[in-house]
């Protein structure tokens, strides 16, 4: 469609740049601004990792900041029920492992249920909370 010497095209796209012109002040804030928000988001997003392969975070809180009340502290014996689980039946695929891969597996296994459940009983003593020292026996 043409109008005169210009096309429907050519008028869109100068009407566009003289509204522009004045925003472009406008645009360089949002886009400093975007830089700014995503860069920021990045940084606290990233975790250092202790020796043992854990969050620091996980190793950092103050234990005053931990709040356990009773479903926390059920909870908290639940893990330690469960990490005593991983460990024996890992123990026992160790020994009865059919091939090396599956006896490996149980080893790392061992050594991370091990590691976790002794921050579990940090936590625990910390906190004033009995926990279990053997597996519950089901009726």
């Amino acid at each position: 469609m043409a109008f005169g010497n210009k096309t429907a095209f050519s008028l869109r796209q100068s009407k566009g740049n003289a509204s522009r012109k004045g925003d472009w002040k406008m645009n360089v804030k949002w886009i400093l601004c975007a830089v700014a928000i995503s860069t920021g988001c990045m940084a606290f997003a990233q975790d250092q990792v202790s020796a043992g392969g854990r969050p620091l975070r996980m190793t950092q809180i103050p234990p005053q900041k931990l709040g356990l009340n009773s479903v926390d502290a059920q909870a908290l014996r639940d893990i330690a029920i469960a990490n005593m689980f991983e460990i024996k039946t890992s123990e026992i695929a160790m020994k009865r492992g059919g091939s090396a891969w599956t006896r490996q597996y149980a080893k790392e296994m061992v050594h991370e249920h091990t590691q976790a459940q002794n921050e579990v009983k940090l936590m625990a003593r910390q906190k004033g909370i009995s926990l279990p020292d053997r597996l519950p026996v089901d009726k």
